[in-house]
């Protein structure tokens, strides 16, 4: 059976040429899970054939407006596809969202059900947990997508996922800054797909820094949790050319002695 990860953005808050938002699609024993939902991630869906009515689960990570921002258009789609109805996941604030999501579009769905006749309702249904408590989800008999709370600064309910099956594993780290909690939930990861700020090119304030992960933190994660191929994604900023590429991995090949991906939109990752 199938078991990838697709990068459907690499992007952050500002928008950057080739870039979608955060977002990583797994396909895995059938299913289609996609991992936040940043700017663009129903067009790169698109690109690689597929619509939000083809999804199973729609996780997030947390709600920073980059890893949500193309909510509307993959419930408004899928609706207007008459799709099922989307499964939802998150820490946290997941329920307020999709409610103010639905009050966005409400004009919308007023029209288009007077337009049919009957009355149309954009539902969802919404598992929303615990952050602080790791949370353990079965999907069919074969695959389980763990929870990993992270300490994203002031974003309390911000977590990390963990996709194992037949032995294998993929984590996608959300945002977060070092812990020592990450080295459990990393250790012995096929594939970790980790978020990366660059203090040197980036020129931020400290306290944005602070939440983030440096290259010199991922790369000592990556090692001590014994991981078997890093992807960078969420880079911030955004690398230039390749000078900018060949420097990011520099820095992290003298922490962590695995593969090294820079990740671009649409990259695949065979588990």
């Amino acid at each position: 059976m199938v078991f990838e990860a697709i990068l459907t953005g690499v992007g952050y808050p500002c928008p950057s040429p080739g870039c979608a938002g955060p977002g990583v699609l797994v396909r895995v024993a059938g299913s289609l899970l996609q991992f936040d939902c940043g700017r663009g991630t129903v067009m790169r869906l698109a690109d690689l054939g597929y619509y939000p009515s083809d999804i199973h689960i729609l996780y997030f990570t947390h709600y920073h407006s980059d890893h949500i921002s193309d909510l509307t258009d993959f419930l408004a789609t899928r609706w207007i596809l008459n799709g099922k109805t989307p499964l939802l996941i998150g820490p946290e604030g997941l329920s307020t969202t999709i409610s103010n999501v639905q009050k966005l579009l409400s004009h919308d769905i007023i029209r288009r059900s007077n337009h049919v006749g009957k009355e149309e309702k954009l539902d969802a249904r919404v598992f929303e947990f615990d952050p602080s408590q790791a949370e353990e989800i079965p999907i069919g008999e074969d695959v389980v997508v763990r929870s990993q709370k992270v300490d994203h600064g002031y974003v309390s309910e911000a977590v990390g996922y963990r996709i194992e099956y037949e032995g294998k594993s993929v984590v996608i780290s959300g945002d977060t800054t070092y812990s020592d909690e990450l080295l459990s939930f990393y250790d012995n990861a096929d594939i970790l797909i980790h978020e990366v700020l660059d203090q040197e090119r980036a020129g931020l304030n400290q306290e944005i820094v602070d939440y983030h992960s440096t290259p010199e933190q991922v790369a000592e994660l990556a090692s001590q949790a014994n991981v078997r191929k890093l992807v960078l994604t969420h880079i911030i900023p955004p690398t230039q050319g390749a000078e900018d590429i060949l420097e990011l991995k520099e820095t992290i090949k003298r922490g962590y002695s695995g593969e090294v991906v820079i990740g671009k939109d649409l990259t695949r990752l065979k588990v």
